[in-house]
């Protein structure tokens, strides 16, 4: 068995009329409902447009490609800019260790 609606008064089923009240009360309360909704829908959308005005031109969506390509650029400058201090830094070790056997072999040329 249903419990009754708490905001109402139990229901006298003998009584059409308070049954007629009744219904009349939810239909009252379904349209207060409706109408809500339909309120906050209305603002929803209005904010909604509101946002998109913040984008250039009202592109969300260029606006996501032109910071994804910003992104990227960014990733492929920290990648080369990593890949050349790693060169410079095999190449530098190279010549450390050119100039170390160049002084050992005149080190030793001069020993004789």
């Amino acid at each position: 068995m249903s419990q009754p609606i708490a905001h109402r008064p139990r229901l006298d089923a003998a009584d059409p009329t308070s049954l007629a009240e009744e219904i009349r009360g939810l239909r009252e309360d379904l349209a207060h409902d409706h109408r809500e909704n339909r309120t906050d829908l209305t603002d929803m959308r209005v904010e909604i447009s509101e946002l998109r005005k913040a984008f250039p031109g009202d592109d969300p969506e260029g606006h996501r490609r032109f910071h994804d390509a910003l992104i990227a650029e960014s990733m492929a400058r920290k990648k080369f800019w990593s890949d050349l201090s790693g060169r410079l830094i095999e190449r530098g070790i190279w010549a450390v260790l050119a100039m170390l056997a160049a002084a050992v072999w005149i080190y030793f040329k001069e020993a004789k």
